[in-house]
């Protein structure tokens, strides 16, 4: 988990120096963990995933509280649920970035590739 964070980090300074936003997607954890984790780490929005109503929210950065859509660049992370990789498959445009270890191919990180 440890470093899935550090490469997230790392993704997100990437982008910023490119000018880039950095928009990471996660989804709740049932502990409650997820979004002061997630808060940490450098971004322009930070945004629920809903994995039953496939919506997504913004809750930290830029336009707070509103709808949002996934752009291209956008980073979704997976690195406190499983619940995760169904979702993201079913979406279409999230590719793995980043996986575990590729003998357990969980994938840790997505990117919104349109």
């Amino acid at each position: 988990m440890l470093s899935a964070v550090n490469q997230l980090n790392t993704l997100a300074e990437e982008k910023k120096k490119a000018g880039q936003d950095v928009n990471l997607i996660f989804v709740h954890s049932w502990t409650g963990l997820a979004q002061p984790e997630y808060s940490r780490i450098r971004h322009d929005r930070l945004i629920e995933a809903d994995l039953k109503t496939k919506s997504y929210r913004i809750v930290n950065g830029a336009n707070h509280g509103q709808a949002y859509h996934p752009q291209p660049g956008d980073l979704l992370a997976n690195i406190y649920s499983g619940r995760i990789s169904k979702f993201a498959e079913s979406q279409g445009h999230f590719k793995p970035i980043l996986i575990d270890q590729p003998r357990s191919k969980k994938v840790l990180i997505y990117e919104y590739q349109p």
